[in-house]
């Protein structure tokens, strides 16, 4: 993996860092001038903003740990952003994060060339960051084939961050040598194994509690089973007793028959029929009789209504003759009166008129009276005449009272005659479903065959499963048995321990290099997974075992630049580590401020290290508040003036 091209823009002192070329750049000495503090020179220039930058862009934090607005530049406030171009084999990517930008907020966006020669002709990108900024973190790490820990420790080295080796106990120390060699992905294999051990476990497990759940039906079954065998057992010995049963209501059900035959015969019913026809012919013929009353009554009702009606006319007339009559006798009273027919009242020249009328009205009316009263003597003459018609007649009517007792009598028979026939019929098939049930008994299906079949195949079928399940089992317990054993393997005792032994040499070797080129061999710090106690029995401890030949015996014994040389060597002997184990080795290395506290010598010393790690790297960038000329051809400079800071120099071009 190569890094192009940096650049920084309002990020911590730098206000436009410009572009900063990263590829094949050799050894580059990163020097500051603070033109804002007259009691430093480099110190607070923003010199190590550079490495800050780079670990921004790719994770969000700087290698110092520094995150969310403490990057922004306190001049601009806002509309910080860094972007990195890196070059994967055939593949080039751009990753830019920003921080308040007015178009792009908070965003991380990723953006990718492929062929690479696509982005060296200018050509537009695809953009690839998608879902959430964790997922695009996710998609950042598997670019860079690291996290953030794995990019700090194989690329950065900072006097800050400079982890004291050489003093730390077996665990922590133990837990930087495994998370440097990569081993913290057998840790997550051995969660995983962990994990499918417990699954194969928990298979197991249910697999057994399966066959005790199949093993408790198949009890309930087999107990149902009996239940129904004997069932059945009880319904075959029970066939005789139920036939003799049936038999026996057969032989109640004829018997009841026969006394109902004998007495339907007694009834005689042809006789009644004979007996009811003649009574019904007299009982016709009497009905001539009561139709012809019936008719007699209804005409006596018409004429003593018409009587009644014609009588009352009568009198109605009567009545007006009489007022009328009165009226012409006492004239002068009546006409004190308003007229009877126009309602106005009279005057006094008008009596004599008045009595005249009155007299003609009487005549008029009297007229009508005779006519009335000889239609109402007429009516009454009809009525009496319709009366005695009716009383002559109903003398003539016989008397049926004996024949309709008669009538009711014979019917009350015929009654019963067709009550004991229907009797008869249920019975006769009454007593043919008695016959066929008695011959059913000995032939009729057990009820309790389909429940015994039932039972019988339930207990088969469950026997199959368990069958299955223990053959199931035994594949179970198989790969338990694998889950274990792969467990094993990758616990801290298994392939972890081994992969520490075989670091330790490549650690000694790599330490004893980078000490023989700072101290002249004169010290030597060996990497161990053993100690000697103080009886001098060996444990398993890992540590780092320091001595000097010119007269400490432990690390604690040593000067303070010797010291600082063993830490530095014990930590690029980590850092190597850490590299070769990469998915994606880096060509970059950056020193921040780690000739600090080193004499001349350790100095000259130090810049041979790192020129032959910039052969091997390509790039290396050593961030330093001393001049570096006499041993960098290559030099960049941060330069702060009114808060802000600008990059010039080697990166430049």
């Amino acid at each position: 993996m190569d890094f192009l091209k940096l650049r920084a823009v309002n990020f911590f002192a730098l206000a436009d860092s410009g572009e900063l070329n990263l590829k094949e750049r050799g050894l580059v000495a990163i020097l500051g001038d603070n033109k804002d503090d007259t009691s430093t020179v480099s110190n607070g220039s923003g010199k190590s903003s550079i490495a800050d930058a780079l670990c921004w862009v790719n994770f969000g934090v700087t290698a110092r740990g520094e995150s969310g607005d403490s990057v922004i530049n306190r001049i601009a406030k806002k509309g910080t952003y860094v972007s990195l171009v890196m070059q994967d084999g055939e593949t080039v990517y751009e990753v830019r994060r920003h921080r308040k930008d007015k178009q792009f907020k908070n965003a991380t966006t990723i953006t990718v060339w492929n062929p690479a020669q696509m982005y060296l002709d200018g050509a537009a990108g695809d953009r690839m960051d998608k879902g959430t900024d964790k997922e695009v973190q996710l998609q950042i790490n598997e670019i860079l084939g690291c996290n953030y820990d794995v990019f700090k420790s194989s690329i950065y080295a900072g006097q800050e961050d400079m982890p004291d080796l050489p003093k730390m106990t077996d665990k922590p120390l133990k837990m930087l040598i495994e998370k440097a060699a990569g081993i913290e992905r057998l840790e997550s294999a051995y969660t995983i194994a962990g994990r499918k051990r417990d699954e194969a476990l928990a298979a197991v497990d249910t697999a057994t509690k399966q066959i005790a759940t199949a093993e408790g039906h198949i009890v309930n079954w087999k107990v149902s089973l009996a239940d129904a065998e004997g069932k059945h057992a009880a319904f075959e010995a029970g066939r005789p007793a139920q036939e003799a049963h049936w038999i026996g209501e057969a032989g109640k059900v004829a018997a009841a028959l026969r006394a109902n035959f004998d007495s339907y015969k007694d009834l005689n019913e042809p006789a009644l029929l004979v007996e009811r026809d003649a009574l019904q012919a007299v009982l016709t013929n009497h009905g001539t009789y009561t139709a012809k009353r019936n008719e007699l009554i209804r005409a006596e009702s018409a004429a003593v209504k018409a009587h009644t009606l014609a009588q009352a006319e009568a009198e109605r007339v009567r009545a007006q003759v009489i007022a009328a009559v009165g009226a012409a006798t006492n004239a002068p009273a009546e006409m004190a009166k308003p007229c009877g027919e126009c309602g106005k009242a009279h005057t006094a020249d008008e009596l004599d008129e008045f009595v005249a009328h009155q007299k003609a009205k009487a005549r008029s009316l009297g007229v009508e009276a005779s006519f009335a009263a000889s239609k109402a003597t007429d009516a009454q003459n009809i009525a009496a005449a319709a009366s005695q018609e009716l009383v002559a007649f109903e003398a003539t009517i016989p008397d049926v009272s004996v024949t309709s007792a008669a009538m009711v009598d014979v019917n009350n028979k015929l009654t019963a005659a067709t009550q004991l026939k229907n009797a008869i019929q249920q019975q006769k098939a009454q007593h043919d479903q008695c016959k066929t049930a008695a011959a059913a008994t000995l032939t009729a299906l057990n009820p309790h065959e389909s429940a015994i079949e039932m039972g019988k195949k339930q207990v088969a079928q469950i026997e199959a499963q368990i069958d299955a399940i223990k053959l199931g089992s035994a594949d179970l317990q198989k790969a338990v048995e694998i889950a274990e054993s792969v467990v094993k393997v990758f616990s801290p005792a298994g392939v972890r321990a081994q992969i520490l032994d075989t670091v330790t040499p490549f650690l000694n070797d790599r330490t004893s290099d980078y000490l023989s080129a700072l101290s002249d061999g004169n010290i030597s710090a060996i990497w161990s997974t053993l100690a000697t106690t103080t009886k001098g029995e060996l444990r398993e401890k890992f540590n780092i075992e320091v001595e000097s030949a010119t007269g400490a015996d432990s690390f604690g014994g040593l000067s303070g630049g010797e010291k600082r040389k063993v830490r530095l060597s014990t930590m690029l002997a980590l850092q190597d580590l850490v590299a070769s184990r990469a998915a994606k080795p880096i060509n970059i290395f950056i020193g921040d401020e780690i000739d600090d506290a080193l004499d001349a010598a350790g100095l000259e010393r130090l810049m041979t290290v790192l020129e032959t790690k910039a052969r091997e790297k390509g790039t290396v960038l050593i961030i330093s508040h001393e001049s570096l000329s006499d041993w960098c051809d290559q030099i960049c400079t941060v330069t702060k003036e009114g808060g802000q800071s600008k990059v010039t120099g080697a990166l430049c071009v």
